[in-house]
C-alpha cells in the first residue's frame, strides 16, 4: 500500500533548512510533495513522482529527480527505467531536526510602526 499525501504542508524539509553546496536555490512544489511522499514511503520512482503532480511530463519529472539527487537530498538507485530513488543520510538528518518557527513578532512590528508614525 502506498502512502498518501494530503497536502504540500506535509513536507517538513524545505528550502530554509538548507546550506551550503546542498542548496543553490529553492525546492520546487513538486520536489517539496516528492520529499515528503518518501518520509512515508521506503522509495520513490519516476512514475510515482508524476502521480504526485500529474501536470509533471515525464522528462520534466526526471529533471525535477536529477536536481534533487544534485542537491543531495536523493540517492538514485540502479539505472534507467529501474531508478528508484530513497532520502540521503543527510536529507533524512535534515527531516529530522525540529521546525524552526519565528517568535511572535506583533509587539516588535507595532513599535516600529508607532516610531515611524503610523
Amino acid at each position: 500500500m502506498r502512502p498518501q499525501l494530503m497536502s504540500p504542508c506535509h513536507a517538513t524539509i524545505v528550502a530554509d533548512d538548507m546550506s551550503g553546496d546542498m542548496m543553490h536555490r529553492p525546492l520546487t512544489e513538486v520536489q517539496r510533495l516528492g520529499l515528503a511522499y518518501l518520509r512515508q514511503a521506503d522509495r520513490l520512482t519516476n512514475a510515482d513522482f508524476r502521480r504526485l503532480s500529474p501536470r509533471l511530463e515525464l522528462h520534466r519529472a526526471t529533471q525535477e529527480l536529477a536536481d534533487l539527487v544534485r542537491k543531495g537530498l536523493l540517492e538514485p538507485h540502479r539505472a534507467r527505467r529501474w531508478t528508484f530513488y530513497t532520502l540521503t543520510d543527510s536529507a533524512l538528518a535534515l527531516a529530522a531536526e525540529p521546525a524552526r518557527r519565528r517568535g511572535d513578532r506583533r509587539e516588535i512590528i507595532v513599535n516600529l510602526l508607532s516610531e515611524r508614525g503610523r
